[in-house]
This record gives C-alpha cells, structure tokens and sequence, in this order.
C-alpha cells in the first residue's frame, strides 16, 4: 500500500452525547488517482486489518 493515501476528518456534532461531541471518519484511496472515500465502505476485511495494523505501529511504538 506505499501509493496509498490516508486522511482523518473531523467533524464536530450540535450536542454532546455519551461519546462526546467529536466524530472522526477515515477515509482512504487505496490506487493512485482514486478519490479518497470512506474506509468502511471502500476496504475490505483484510484491507481494514492492514490499516489498523499500520496505525497501531504508528502510535504504539516507540
């Protein structure tokens, strides 16, 4: 995945609620040219593991 492309959009709801006010949506482009589209309904099961696997490595490790 070393062409692909990841953003976090934030998105501030009117009220607050038992999870707070905050929403945040991945969105992921998985080929060069692609849009950036929602990884829930763009990636698969497997494609969903491997970014999880990539953020985990990210902030978890030091």
């Amino acid at each position: 995945m070393d062409k692909a492309q990841f953003e976090i959009r934030f998105r501030l709801n009117k009220e607050f609620d038992k999870n707070g006010q905050d929403n945040a949506m991945f969105y992921i482009s998985s080929n060069t040219g692609e849009n950036l589209q929602p990884l829930h309904k763009v990636a698969s099961g497997g494609e969903q593991s491997r970014v999880i696997l990539a953020l985990k490595t990210i902030f978890f490790t030091s």
